[in-house]
């Protein structure tokens, strides 16, 4: 069996944000928010922004739609749920946004404590909105 490169394993982490895109916007009853939804959001909505190598500006993981609780809800356990198909130099930078969003929006949510976002984020800085469930033991 041959040893992975490193262009193997950041093919493999391209194709696993695409997977990531994909579930985020067929979570739900079809996509969590729309196109022109997602476009009239403004670049702070996001927990990614940045500039591509052509010089245009990408916007990824949507994580608040303003005087929606419900939907800003559905796009935060969503990223959570898919926290692990982020890309791995992105990951810090979205747990943080994650956190903030939680905390100025107040959802109540539930996270795993396998969660790989826990790697990012001190627990102690969890807001009384999140509460921290165990894992099933089989």
């Amino acid at each position: 069996m041959e040893r992975m490169t490193e262009q193997d394993y950041l093919e493999i982490e391209e194709a696993m944000e695409s997977v990531f895109d994909v579930a985020m916007e067929a979570a739900g009853k079809g996509r969590v928010i729309d196109s022109k939804v997602r476009n009239s959001l403004p670049d702070k909505a996001f927990g990614i922004v940045f500039t591509d190598e052509e010089g245009k500006t990408q916007r990824k993981y949507p994580l608040v739609v303003k005087n929606d609780p419900e939907t800003t809800k559905e796009l935060l356990v969503a990223s959570l749920t898919h926290f692990h198909f982020c890309k791995s130099e992105w990951r810090a930078q979205l747990a943080k946004k994650i956190l903030q969003v939680i905390k100025e929006e107040k959802i109540v949510v539930s996270i795993n404590e396998k969660s790989q976002i826990f790697k990012y984020i001190n627990q102690k800085d969890l807001p009384d909105t999140v509460t921290i469930t165990k894992s099933k033991k089989d």
